[in-house]
């Protein structure tokens, strides 16, 4: 089963550079200026139109979401069935469809794209994988039957018609979908121009957004960082192809001593205008903040 990432590489290093406990923090500089976050910010646009994921955005397949997985609305029964699914305890009846090698991606103004297609039985195996069972002993569900289907998706072209698996359990009304075309790889630092820009006191990433206002000029995201920081408003660069949030934190003093842990902030970034079809950058990671709805998969702390 696909479950939503987790920024590793940014966790290893709030651990690594908290192994020894609380300590002072070892390197306080003061926060940088506006002028200093807004000229990252101007660079971080500039780099995006010529760089790979850019173009991938203009003319690929790109979920603004995270178009992984639709639970029906009667999921889960109770905490017995939410342990048997996450913790792929799913028995077949039946056999599973065959499929073409490769699915039609359709936009609404008419185009296509053909992307290879996932096979039922890739999608089966995925979530059937085994993991421990939380809080309790495993209990199984039943497949009934795994169909093909369609579902609308809103991408970087705007909205867009992809084939699905549906898959239907026993005892549930509705099924649970996935997509049955493979994702390209979500633009990432990698598919960027090389850029050795500095690091920025004060710049912290932005991502987890989650929503956006009704009127469509507020968007609400996070701003990671550590446990004596504090969120400052966010503030964003604006053009015609993209918005880049900038994260601020407030930076601690050479002797305050520091939780190594790592928090992440609410924070809400307020656009001139709504934002439409441009691309969503962070100015200290440089990445595309994409869409990402709260997990469903939450359990209640033991």
């Amino acid at each position: 089963m696909r479950r939503p990432r987790v920024f590793l590489a940014l966790l290893v290093g709030f651990l690594t550079a908290g192994a020894a406990g609380c300590g002072p923090h070892p390197a306080a500089h003061a926060a940088a200026d506006d002028a200093t976050l807004m000229k990252r910010a101007h660079e971080v646009a500039d780099a995006w139109p010529g760089s790979t994921a850019g173009q991938q955005w203009r003319t690929g397949y790109v979920p603004l979401t995270d178009a992984t997985e639709w639970l029906p609305p009667d999921a889960f029964h109770n905490d017995a069935d939410k342990v048997a699914f996450t913790s792929g305890q799913l028995e077949l009846r039946g056999a599973l469809p065959h499929a073409p090698a490769t699915g039609t991606v359709r936009w609404a103004d008419g185009t296509a794209t053909e992307l290879p297609l996932i096979p039922a039985t890739q999608q089966f195996d995925d979530l059937t994988k085994k993991h421990s069972c939380r809080p309790g002993p495993c209990g199984r569900l039943t497949v009934t039957a795994v169909q093909a289907g369609t579902r609308e998706v809103t991408t970087s072209r705007g909205k867009a018609t992809i084939p699905t698996w549906e898959v239907s359990l026993d005892g549930y009304q509705a099924p649970f979908v996935y997509p049955a075309v493979t994702t390209p790889a979500r633009p990432s630092i990698a598919w960027y121009a090389p850029f050795d820009g500095p690091t920025i006191p004060g710049l912290e990433q932005a991502g987890g957004w989650n929503a956006i206002s009704p009127d469509g000029l507020t968007l609400k995201a996070h701003v990671t960082g550590g446990g004596c920081h504090k969120a400052l408003p966010g503030e964003v660069y604006e053009t015609d192809q993209v918005v880049v949030l900038i994260g601020r934190t407030t930076v601690p003093s050479a002797m305050e001593a520091c939780p190594a842990n790592l928090a992440f902030y609410p924070v809400d970034f307020r656009l001139s205008r709504p934002l439409g079809s441009r691309a969503v950058l962070d100015a200290a990671s440089r990445w595309p903040v994409l869409l990402t709805p709260p997990s469903v998969y939450s359990f209640p702390s033991p």
